[in-house]
């Protein structure tokens, strides 16, 4: 494999600090050897048997997560549909449901450090790997235009808004569709004042469920196709409670304009600008 570009690849385990606290043991030794035995073993076991038919290998492991590079994104790509659909054909079962995995990547020369690497494009990796949730593959802008122009099928490519990665800058991250996935939210990397929004947003959802306060004269309504496209740009930035959210507001916003600002007030203000601009051009079509 040449060192010079590689595809870097960092996957971790969800939850699995619950998991262990939910296994069956006499004390936390116990526990933590059957986590090992009955779960980390045998997805450790799956990755290892399974990354060199693509032309990777394993740089380390750290704690429940790989450290992979690949010769090329499209069979970094490859492997890492192929492991997320090993686990859910064949799942590990666990304490909380099946195990579940997060995987990102980037494309880039790392400094190699011996048998490792070192460096910004790592730091790049592990940022973008950070904000997967359960069963997502994430990319960063160079690895999506480089499976891009591969011209390869059998997954799509979503993209979610930029995101502030820290010691990178406000990049773009894009969501690989397999398996007929849908975009799910990124895990993102929110400010306090900014998780204060989101659970304020939340709060009004609930009061509004709780009290089934109902507008009856209704003066704005979306084309079911609108209206989905509106749902995932808002979910993206502040997840699932996008469509309570826009199905509150919508009984009471009288235009698009109206909408978008009841909206907005529900987005972090880093996030807002770019949403009501977005979320204004979606609403004249």
């Amino acid at each position: 494999m040449s060192e010079n570009l590689v595809t870097m690849v960092f996957t971790d385990l969800v939850s699995s600090t619950a998991i262990k606290l939910n296994l069956p043991g006499s004390d936390i030794t116990e526990s933590n050897r059957i986590y090992r035995d009955t779960i980390l073993l045998p997805h450790r076991g799956r990755v290892e048997d399974t990354i060199a038919a693509y032309g990777g290998r394993k740089v380390e492991t750290i704690g429940d997560a790989f450290f992979l590079v690949f010769a090329s994104p499209v069979q970094a790509l490859q492997w890492a549909i192929a492991i997320q659909l090993n686990h859910i054909n064949d799942p590990i079962p666990t304490p909380l449901g099946p195990l579940q995995v997060t995987i990102g990547m980037h494309t880039g020369s790392p400094l190699p450090d011996g048998g490792n690497f070192i460096g910004h494009e790592v730091d790049y990796t592990a940022r973008v790997a950070a904000l997967a949730s359960a069963g997502q593959i994430l990319l960063s802008e160079v690895t999506e235009v480089l499976v891009r122009l591969s011209h390869s099928s059998g997954f799509g490519i979503y993209r979610h808004s930029d995101r502030n990665l820290k010691g990178i800058g406000s990049v773009p991250i894009f969501e690989v569709l397999y398996n007929n996935k849908q975009p799910q939210p990124l895990k993102d990397n929110l400010k306090p004042e900014e998780l204060k929004n989101i659970q304020q947003a939340v709060s009004i959802v609930q009061t509004a469920l709780a009290t089934q306060t109902q507008t009856e004269n209704l003066t704005y309504s979306l084309s079911p196709d609108i209206r989905k496209q509106l749902e995932t740009l808002l979910a993206v930035i502040i997840g699932p409670i996008a469509k309570i959210l826009i199905e509150q507001t919508l009984e009471q916003a009288s235009t698009p304009e109206d909408l978008v600002e009841r909206l907005s007030v529900h987005v972090p203000e880093p996030s807002r600008k770019q949403f009501q601009e977005k979320a204004k051009t979606l609403l004249k079509k």
